[in-house]
């Protein structure tokens, strides 16, 4: 493509954040790359970035949503150059029990899954309203698949946040329309962790209709055709669950 998108992707140092990172790349992107764990933690990334596309500009930056003026130095240092899209990738992901549950990591959660996409997308706003891309800019929501229905028992603190960044999606989309495009991704499963155990895999999906847990491409396809592709598409969400959610 002539034009080269300029695309923010927020926790992008590993998983599906790393992966979408390399796919972007790959379809002629320049990336600005953010991860909470500091710049170091993104060196593998921008490795993987630049063997996919040796011309993309990549662009490295710490940012933890929990901390006083993260945002604000982020945005500063970023400059002022016109931003083509956004994908809220960074994320917590910790089991949560009821019968204990931590008020510090409900904030913790709200703020990685909500509080702080609100507040950066509307920092970012101004160089959004500047992309000059075909099809207007868009700001992608990674969503969990069990925040919109059908939720994990034990998971409380996680999807509530995950439920709060759903609600974003149509917020945002009249918020910033007519300019920018917002849709949200409800991903399920994809990487399962490395301590899951086999049967507890081969239980889950068989409650998926198409019979097997998704891949992590499958996952970074389908974000990167909200952002580069979907001109006419804003305020709705695009399930990736194999059907999931009709088990």
């Amino acid at each position: 493509m002539s034009h080269r998108p300029r695309i923010l992707v927020t926790g992008a140092s590993r998983r599906l954040g790393r992966a979408l990172a390399v796919e972007l790349a790959r379809r002629g992107c320049d990336l600005l790359l953010t991860s909470s764990r500091g710049v170091p933690s993104l060196e593998e990334t921008r490795r993987g970035v630049m063997q996919a596309d040796p011309l993309a500009r990549v662009d490295l930056h710490a940012l933890s949503f929990g901390e006083e003026g993260a945002i604000e130095e982020f945005v500063g240092a970023i400059g002022p150059d016109p931003l083509d899209g956004v994908v809220h990738n960074a994320s917590t992901y910790e089991p949560s029990d009821l019968a204990s549950l931590d008020p510090l990591r409900v904030r913790r959660d709200l703020e990685v899954h909500a509080v702080g996409p609100l507040r950066l997308t509307a920092a970012l706003r101004p160089r959004l309203e500047r992309s000059t891309m075909p099809g207007r800019p868009a700001v992608v929501l990674p969503l969990d698949a069990h925040s919109q229905g059908r939720p994990r028992v034990g998971w409380s603190s996680y999807l509530l946040s995950k439920a709060a960044m759903a609600g974003l999606v149509e917020i945002l989309a009249a918020e910033l329309a007519p300019s920018t495009r917002v849709i949200g991704v409800a991903l399920g499963a994809m990487l399962w962790p490395e301590d899951a155990r086999s049967e507890e895999i081969a239980a889950y999906e068989k409650r998926i209709a198409l019979g097997r847990s998704g891949t992590p491409r499958e996952a970074v396809e389908a974000m990167a055709w909200a952002l580069l592709e979907a001109s006419f598409v804003t305020g709705t969400t695009i399930r990736v669950d194999g059907g999931r959610a009709i088990r």
